[in-house]
């Protein structure tokens, strides 16, 4: 997961990662903080994102609301592929169906960290790393270190 991505859990799938925040439900666990600036008063959580506003952007064009009545037929034709029939949906039913879809990043080739490798080390403070080498470097690092943290919370660190 690439600085400055989110990420957002699925019930029972793995999580899936976007360059801006996500939508946020009463289902999230998240504190105010961690949302985008409120753009007006009384805002719902989902309305920080702003795939809200490109979806409501569509919403609100009256070309691309003719190519949804034409099935998608119409000057919008490609976005409509993408996008979809969006006339009858609300934002959180769009966004599960086909938006969280839409704009999430794609899922890069992990870096794996095996703590029990299959050969002896020799010490139990070692471990083995697998790197895909076609990604970015500071991306993997970071990846890096957040899964390193909870093995070195295990042992002593030297100094």
């Amino acid at each position: 997961m690439g600085a400055g991505m989110y990420e957002k859990q699925l019930i029972g799938r793995r999580p899936l990662h976007f360059r801006y925040a996500p939508p946020m439900t009463n289902l999230d666990e998240y504190s105010p903080d961690e949302l985008p600036k409120a753009p007006f008063k009384n805002v719902k959580p989902h309305q920080r994102s702003v795939y809200y506003f490109w979806w409501l952007f569509l919403k609100e064009h009256d070309v691309y609301m003719k190519t949804c009545a034409a099935n998608g037929d119409g000057e919008c034709a490609e976005i409509y592929a993408d996008f979809g029939d969006i006339r009858d949906d609300d934002f959180m039913a769009w966004w599960k169906r086909i938006g969280r879809y839409l704009f999430c990043e794609p899922q890069d080739d992990p870096v794996h960290v095996y703590p029990s490798p299959e050969f002896d080390l020799g010490d139990q403070n070692r471990i083995v790393v697998s790197l895909p080498v076609d990604r970015d470097v500071n991306d993997m690092l970071a990846e890096l270190k957040q899964l390193l943290k909870p093995l070195r919370k295990r042992v002593p660190i030297k100094q």
